[in-house]
C-alpha cells in the first residue's frame, strides 16, 4: 500500500466524508469555471487538492503545448467533433505520427512516464518502449534480426501508422480475416530508414524481417477494432532498468529537445 492510500485507509467515516465533500467542491469549482476565465492556476489548484500536493508535471513548451491547447478549444467549443484516434476504420494515421513525433522530444525527457516489455515469444525479437497515447499508444522499437521465414506474419488490432528511424528491413503484405488462417502473401520489399507507411485495414497481414542488423522505429496506433485479432504474448516481461535507460538516451538522440537560450 502506497503513502498515499495509507492516508486514506487511517481515516475514520467522517473524516472520509469530509475529504470526499472537499474534493467535490474543488472539482465542482474547476468545472464551473467559465472557458474565458479558466487557465493552468485553476489546474494548479485542482492538483493542489491532493494530499501530495504535488504540482503538476510541465515543461511548459510552446511549441509543444500551443498545438494541444487549440486543440483542446476546439473540443471545448464543439464537443461533437471530439478528438478520438481510429473511430472511422480507413481513416489515416500519418497525421497522428507526425504529431507524436512533433511531441516526442518533450515526451522523451519524463522516463517514468514509458513503460517497457521484451517481445521474445516470436521471430523477430523487439524491445518496445510504450506509452497511452491518446486513445491508442506511442510505440518505440528496437527490432533484432532473424532468419528468412522466421518472422511472423500478423494482422494488427488497430489502425497504425510506422516510420523506420535506422536500419532497413523486408516486409510484405496480405489480406484475409484477421482471425482466419494467414492469406497469401505479396511481393516482398525493402524499407529503409526514413520510410513511412501506414495499416488502416483490419484485414491487412504483414511481416518485418531486419536486415543486417537491428532496425529502430516509431509507431501509433488506434484503439483496438474490437475484433478477436489481438495476439498474446506468453510470458512476456519488462526490459531491464539499465536497457530502458540505453533506449530512452538511444531515442532522445533521434527526437532531440531544443533549447531556447
Amino acid at each position: 500500500m502506497s503513502d498515499r492510500e495509507d492516508t486514506l485507509a487511517s481515516m475514520d467515516i467522517a473524516t472520509l466524508v469530509a475529504e470526499v465533500r472537499r474534493l467535490r467542491e474543488g472539482i465542482r469549482s474547476h468545472r464551473d469555471q467559465r472557458g474565458d476565465d479558466r487557465c493552468w492556476l485553476d489546474d494548479e489548484k485542482l492538483y493542489a487538492l491532493l494530499s501530495e500536493g504535488t504540482p503538476a508535471r510541465t515543461e511548459l513548451d510552446p511549441e509543444l503545448m500551443l498545438p494541444n491547447c487549440r486543440r483542446f478549444i476546439e473540443t471545448r467549443v464543439h464537443p461533437r467533433d471530439r478528438f478520438s484516434w481510429g473511430k472511422v476504420v480507413g481513416g489515416s494515421m500519418l497525421p497522428i505520427l507526425e504529431q507524436a513525433e512533433h511531441e516526442l522530444p518533450s515526451l522523451l525527457m519524463v522516463a517514468d512516464d514509458w513503460r517497457s516489455l521484451f517481445v521474445d515469444d516470436e521471430k523477430p525479437n523487439v524491445e518496445r518502449l510504450w506509452m497511452p497515447y491518446g486513445e491508442g499508444r506511442l510505440m518505440l522499437h528496437i527490432i533484432h534480426p532473424c532468419k528468412p521465414g522466421e518472422s511472423l506474419f500478423h494482422p494488427h488490432p488497430w489502425s497504425s501508422a510506422m516510420r523506420i528511424l535506422s536500419g532497413e528491413y523486408e516486409t510484405a503484405y496480405g489480406h484475409g480475416p484477421p482471425d482466419g488462417p494467414p492469406p497469401k502473401m505479396g511481393k516482398a520489399k525493402i524499407l529503409r530508414a526514413g520510410d513511412r507507411y501506414e495499416m488502416v485495414n483490419p484485414e491487412a497481414w504483414h511481416y518485418v524481417r531486419p536486415i543486417g542488423g537491428p532496425v529502430s522505429s516509431v509507431m501509433v496506433t488506434s484503439k483496438p477494432y474490437g475484433t478477436s485479432s489481438m495476439r498474446k504474448g506468453h510470458g512476456l516481461g519488462p526490459l531491464a532498468s539499465d536497457r530502458i535507460t540505453q533506449l530512452l538516451l538511444y531515442f532522445r538522440s533521434c527526437y532531440p529537445k531544443k533549447i531556447d537560450w
